[in-house]
């Protein structure tokens, strides 16, 4: 098993040109997803290094605080995710805990999940196909498998998450052009004499004390990491600052047997000389200075801490890339330790949705007795659900139908199919969004002509109701009506909110992309603008893309209301409605805010309205053809059927 080492370390320089030229688009959008949140790094060995130095990047470039995890943390202890971004990076993709943290976290349903991998033919790949909203990214990495210690994967890695937030951010790429500019001595010889010699002192010592500043901690940990698993050295890491702190006595007891090195920026340069300068002389130190500063020079210390491995390996006689594993470490690597749990008696889905309604976990539910509360509130809507004969169903579209990134292209085909027939079947569909033209467009490839008369459509957000044949009379003009006129006036001369896309409609204002501001914080700008300029009969909803700005009279609650007139006499009263922004200020709030209102993603508070009941992991899209296929259409109206709900 594994590689030479040396053969690792003469690919680097390869693998770091090959990393700086590959396409990021698609992965550009997935690190789009998870800036907007806190974020959870999952990986273990080598990857866990990965972890390290994306948190890093998500700190500087997202503003987030980001937690790098093992598989094990962020499983077993239940890490509360719901409003996390994930990523999980993973070479082969092949090994059981990431296989089962993709499993476990998806079914948590995070804000977003983006699984790096080097291996479109793994488990994790399979594993991510279950789950349409996830972002699984593969890159055929030039030199193949890792050797045992994960080298080129972690600096291609690396380099691309660094290029992905780099353009996110809008920020020019400060990446050196070759990889020889990374490094301290910009030489990259495997074999250089300088190097073994910079390092002799150090890995004569039975330890190494690795000390490092703010910014150099993925490095530090990548050291300790790759001493520990290919049994180099016993390695020891800590901030210049936490040394301080009690461990600066590991030098009073065994200065004898310790060596230093001390990894440092520009910027760390006044903290180390004073740590430094304090510390027994007879201490071997060799002081790293990188040339980098932040999050650059973290990235220069993960390659610097390959060159050392190289020479610890080659000094003890011991191949880094291929140490020799013994059979209980084989057995140890594929132990399944995390076997299907159900900590709850209940069924699964109920406890998702459950958890998803009360923004706890059942066990907690269950030991402060609250969960009885959510429980019977459950049945009570199911119940109702289950007996209602539904004279229509009204669809919210992007984030429901379609995923936000694919608003603008075909549906998917199975939605299109799905939709296709239920209006063969007989039943009636209405569908509100907050979009105009773009979405005729696209409801108008997806279902059969014959249907369009039938097919009743709310734009903006129910501000002009049309049946799609007659989609030709939908206001597109950009005058607004009187009631937004001043709201209009303001944004427009809005120093901030000019500085994205305002599209104006005659009973809607709609932005986006503002430079530099998150969607929350948009939403909330225009809220405190349109409380001092246009007081009360205005409302801001947000989308998963846009804020929108409509008078109080408009909603797609109207959706509704247009299917009920047009229902045959003595047909029932209730309409299924379907969404994905369930809770306040989302844009399908008022449209979920009934006993029949099911969402597929986000969920208000309210106790007997707006559930989400989809499988846990299922989200958007995947979860409305889920509802859509317990759909049964009859000359009386559609019901919905959920048998397992009954068996549970």
């Amino acid at each position: 098993m594994g590689k030479p080492f040396e053969i690792e370390l003469e690919a680097l320089p390869s693998t770091y040109a090959w990393a700086i030229s590959q396409p990021v688009d698609q992965l550009c959008r997935a690190v789009e997803r998870l800036v907007a949140h806190p974020m959870l790094a999952v990986g273990s060995g080598g990857s866990f290094s990965v972890c390290h130095f994306a948190a890093h990047l998500h700190g500087v470039f997202a503003g987030q605080p980001a937690i790098p995890s093992t598989p094990l943390q962020a499983v077993s202890h239940r890490t509360p995710i719901a409003n996390m971004g994930i990523l999980i990076p993973t070479a082969g993709g092949n090994n059981p805990d990431v296989v089962a943290s993709v499993r476990l976290l998806s079914e948590q349903e995070p804000q977003s999940m983006l699984i790096l991998c080097g291996n479109a033919g793994s488990k994790v790949a399979s594993q991510a196909m279950r789950y349409k909203t996830l972002d699984f990214i593969s890159y055929d990495l030039p030199t193949g498998k890792d050797g045992f210690l994960a080298t080129n994967s972690l600096l291609a890695f690396s380099v691309l998450l660094s290029r992905a937030y780099l353009e996110v951010s809008g920020q020019s790429s400060i990446l050196p052009k070759e990889y020889r500019s990374l490094l301290t001595n910009r030489r990259i010889d495997p074999y250089e004499l300088a190097a073994q010699r910079r390092y002799e002192d150090l890995l004569g010592k039975q330890t190494l004390l690795v000390l490092h500043g703010s910014t150099t901690i993925a490095a530090a940990v990548d050291i300790e990491s790759k001493f520990t698993e290919a049994a180099l050295g016993h390695v020891k890491i800590c901030d210049f600052r936490q040394f301080a702190h009690g461990r600066h006595h590991w030098l009073a007891k065994r200065s004898g047997d310790t060596a230093i090195l001390s990894l440092e920026t520009p910027h760390d340069k006044t903290i180390a000389d004073q740590t430094l300068e304090l510390l027994p002389k007879s201490v071997p130190t060799t002081r790293l200075s990188f040339v980098h500063d932040g999050w650059l020079a973290d990235l220069a210390g993960l390659c610097e801490g390959f060159y050392l491995t190289g020479v610890a390996g080659r000094q003890q006689g011991i191949d880094p890339g291929r140490p020799g594993v013994p059979s209980f470490g084989r057995k140890l690597y594929h132990a399944n330790a995390f076997r299907a749990r159900h900590p709850s008696k209940m069924p699964a889905w109920k406890a998702r949705a459950i958890e998803r309604k009360a923004s706890e976990r059942v066990e907690r539910l269950a030991k402060e007795n609250r969960l009885t509360f959510w429980a019977k509130a459950l049945d009570t809507v199911i119940d109702r659900i289950h007996e209602a004969q539904f004279c229509g169903i009204v669809l919210d579209y992007d984030g429901t139908l379609c995923s936000e990134d694919e608003r603008f292209k075909p549906l998917p085909e199975e939605m299109a199919d799905a939709l296709t027939s239920l209006l063969e079947s007989g039943a009636r569909l209405g569908f509100a969004t907050g979009r105009g033209k773009s979405v005729t467009k696209r409801l108008c490839e997806a279902l059969p002509k014959k249907h369009w008369p039938e097919v009743t459509v709310g734009y903006y957000n129910g501000g002009q109701i049309l049946t799609l044949d007659k989609c030709d009379s939908l206001d597109g003009n950009d005058h607004v009506a009187e009631e937004l006129s001043l709201i209009s006036k303001a944004i427009n001369s809005d120093r901030l909110l000019s500085r994205g896309n305002i599209t104006l409609r005659y009973r809607q204002i709609t932005l986006s992309n503002p430079r530099g501001m998150s969607l929350d914080a948009l939403t909330e700008h225009v809220e405190a603008l349109v409380h001092r300029v246009a007081g009360n009969g205005l409302r801001v909803m947000r989308s998963g893309h846009s804020v929108d700005v409509v008078p109080d009279s408009v909603s797609k609650v109207a959706v509704v209301e247009r299917l009920l007139e047009q229902s045959p006499s003595g047909a029932s009263d209730a309409v299924l409605r379907i969404g994905d922004r369930g809770r306040w200020p989302g844009n399908d709030a008022q449209l979920l805010a009934s006993p029949y209102g099911l969402s597929v993603h986000q969920v208000s508070s309210d106790a007997y309205s707006c559930w989400n009941i989809a499988p846990p992991g299922q989200r958007g899209w995947q979860a409305t053809l889920w509802y859509l296929r317990h759909l049964k259409v009859s000359k009386r109206g559609t019901r919905f059927r959920l048998p397992t709900f009954k068996e549970d």
